[in-house]
């Protein structure tokens, strides 16, 4: 009978004798040292206090706790998922969850990144506030154009509607020419007509995007001045456009406004603005009708070429129109929302707001550096993110010197 105790396998066994190394050397596991412009202490302050603050609201005007269902969330989340990662504290603290869908494009021979991106999502999935059907997939928002592309199913027929939309982009919105089929304005266009014809609830759409004349198409930014021009009443479009962002009277009246003519801060800001009234005529020309309420955006220098800002991050609470009915044979004296204002008396409120929010942007980079307090609250935060994705923070403190250094270099007076 065959000795029991032979184990073939056991550590002194001929079989195994020499196989296993002598000395093990421990290593530390590979840290990730390439480091982008979202990986910044501001792009973390947008995150917590422009996302992070407005998708806390909407859980608690949703009432998804209660409801007992996960928050849905549509997003262009990179590689590492930081923005998914960065809510953690809000979705703890309010006992909620979120289902995300994430659209990140990776070429087909980029299998490193491929891994890269699967980790991530193995990760955050683990994570308590995360629901298991979140996904992320290697497609571009822009083939949602393509009623038969895979973008189109996973996001339109698949989906009713989501609860929060974020368009987080590293080029501009505007960089195509107006009427480009697959282009971010179809597709943008398709996503909001979809939301407004679903949706009942009140919903939240972020965009951060290039503003500046480089990235911008100056076709296309004159669409959108002339969108305005054509939609709203004359004394509103000569007290923002003339009075207050410092345009030239007759090329506004005759509607001949030059992109070169503008300076970067009058082109940023008739961006911002005119983006926001697009958005919003989108949503009142659907039907049912919706609307969206502009807030102050957060903006900050990427290659800026002056003290002008040319990234900006928006943001809109979205919500629905209620309808009027009124029963014209007259049988019925009851008029359904009869005091309520119309939509075009809607269009004209919130298309102000969105000049005014423009006007109110906020410069994050003169913003935290007034403020050391908020900047190493930013900072802290930042690191610790980055330490969850696997980022060599020491690497990432001597990239943010240089960084920093680029940053106060475009906020110097120019003389």
């Amino acid at each position: 009978m065959e000795n029991m105790d032979d184990d073939p396998f056991a550590i002194d066994s001929s079989l195994i004798k020499g196989v296993a190394p002598v000395n093990i050397e421990h290593t530390s596991p590979h840290l990730k040292k390439d480091f982008a412009p979202w990986h910044k202490p501001r792009k973390q302050w947008i995150r917590d206090n422009q996302w992070g603050v407005l998708i806390s609201s909407l859980i608690k005007k949703l009432n998804t706790t209660n409801e007992n269902r996960p928050l849905n969330y549509l997003s262009l989340p990179g590689v590492d998922l930081l923005d998914i990662r960065s809510f953690e504290q809000v979705f703890t603290e309010l006992n909620a969850r979120i289902q995300f869908l994430g659209l990140n494009y990776i070429e087909e021979d980029q299998d490193d990144i491929k891994a890269e991106q699967a980790l991530s999502l193995n990760e955050v999935r683990s994570l308590d506030f995360v629901d298991q059907e979140s996904n992320v997939i290697t497609e571009q928002f822009e083939e949602l154009s393509d009623d038969s592309s895979i973008v189109s199913r996973r996001v339109l027929q698949e989906h009713k509607t989501f609860d929060v939309i974020n368009l987080d982009l590293c080029a501009s919105f505007a960089k195509y020419k107006p009427g480009t089929v697959q282009s971010l304005y179809t597709a943008i266009h398709k996503l909001l007509h979809h939301q407004s014809y679903y949706r009942t609830e009140d919903w939240l759409f972020f965009i951060t995007t290039r503003v500046d004349k480089k990235k911008v198409d100056p076709d296309a930014f004159l669409t959108l001045i002339e969108s305005a021009l054509n939609s709203l009443p004359a004394d509103m479009v000569n007290s923002n456009l003339i009075e207050k962002f410092g345009l030239d009277q007759i090329c506004v009246e005759n509607k001949s406004i030059a992109v070169s003519n503008l300076t970067s801060l009058q082109h940023k800001c008739c961006f911002t603005a005119t983006y926001g009234i697009w958005k919003l005529k989108l949503l009142i020309d659907c039907k049912p009708q919706s609307k969206s309420k502009m807030h102050p955006p957060y903006e900050y220098h990427v290659e800026s070429e002056d003290e002008t800002p040319d990234m900006v991050s928006m943001s809109f609470w979205c919500s629905r129109i209620p309808s009027k009915n009124v029963d014209t044979a007259g049988l019925s004296k009851l008029e359904i929302n009869g005091q309520l204002p119309d939509s075009n008396s809607i269009y004209i409120d919130y298309a102000q707001k969105a000049f005014d929010a423009s006007l109110n942007a906020i410069d994050l980079d003169a913003f935290l550096s007034q403020s050391q307090e908020k900047y190493q609250g930013a900072l802290e935060r930042s690191k610790l993110l980055l330490k969850k994705a696997r980022y060599s923070i020491e690497d990432y403190e001597r990239w943010l010197i240089e960084q920093q250094n680029k940053i106060n270099s475009m906020l110097a007076p120019k003389y």
